[in-house]
């Protein structure tokens, strides 16, 4: 079965904060910008542009408070 190419306004559309938020995540997490850009049926650059995007102070604290629960660290 051949893969469906999505439009550029799909694949390119505005993102909200909180996918800015997940996007950070899962790169934190390890996951690749392609494997990002194909579960949000995103291009790869859009992903690069929301990992452009500074978290705010407050999402910032939240996605160290998930990912390093105990240990007190902070993400660089």
């Amino acid at each position: 079965q051949g893969i469906t190419m999505k439009p550029s306004f799909v694949l390119n559309r505005p993102y909200p904060r909180d996918t800015v938020y997940l996007i950070h995540k899962w790169a934190t997490e390890g996951m690749t910008i392609p494997q990002i850009a194909r579960l949000l049926s995103r291009s790869e650059e859009n992903v690069e542009a929301a990992l452009r995007c500074s978290l705010r102070p407050s999402e910032q604290k939240s996605l160290e408070a998930f990912l390093l629960p105990r240990s007190g660290q902070k993400l660089k």
